[in-house]
């Protein structure tokens, strides 16, 4: 069995799209996303498309440490997850950029990978961010596998909102 979490997942409409890709059955799919903590979803200011297929779950998860739990905020174990995606959540919340690299660590088996995008808008300050993203995963433990401004093979809202704007990284956890 193979387990991918998606954090900041939204309507769990990547992981719907990664199911349908991957038909083996032998995949579950996990969209954590901060909105369903704080009833956003319930309260309708987020799309939910009812029902997902039966791998893929969707599940709370907070945005980073809080003070009963201050160095982990991934309600999962650690080595749960050979994949771990995150896409347009860490230039939302600066402040976590740093407590997610070290948590999509911990929650990856040895030879797990994460995948990050964030908008890229070709200014000083976008190149800021994405180079301290790219020294955070190497220093929490990833190397970097393949970076760079991604196409439209991808059709989701985020994509689509940020179109000829998105970066991608990609790394693995480096055996220790």
């Amino acid at each position: 069995m193979t387990y991918w979490l998606d954090f900041g997942g939204g309507d769990a409409e990547y992981c719907e799209r990664l199911a349908q890709r991957v038909e083996d059955g032998e995949n579950v799919f996990i969209s954590a996303d901060p909105l369903l903590r704080v009833h956003v979803i319930e309260a309708g200011r987020v799309r939910s498309r009812g029902a997902v297929p039966s791998n893929v779950f969707r599940i709370g998860a907070g945005l980073g440490p809080s003070e009963d739990c201050v160095n982990r905020f991934l309600p999962f174990c650690d080595g749960a997850f050979q994949h771990v995606v995150c896409r347009f959540v860490l230039h939302l919340y600066l402040s976590i950029t740093e407590s997610f690299i070290a948590e999509a660590h911990r929650v990856l088996t040895a030879d797990g990978d994460v995948t990050i995008r964030v908008p890229d808008w070709g200014n000083e300050l976008s190149a800021s961010y994405i180079n301290f993203i790219v020294e955070t995963l190497v220093g929490k433990g990833f190397a970097l596998v393949e970076r760079g401004k991604v196409g439209d093979e991808e059709c989701s809202l985020w994509d689509e909102v940020y179109e000829g704007h998105v970066y991608e990284l990609k790394a693995v956890k480096r055996m220790e």
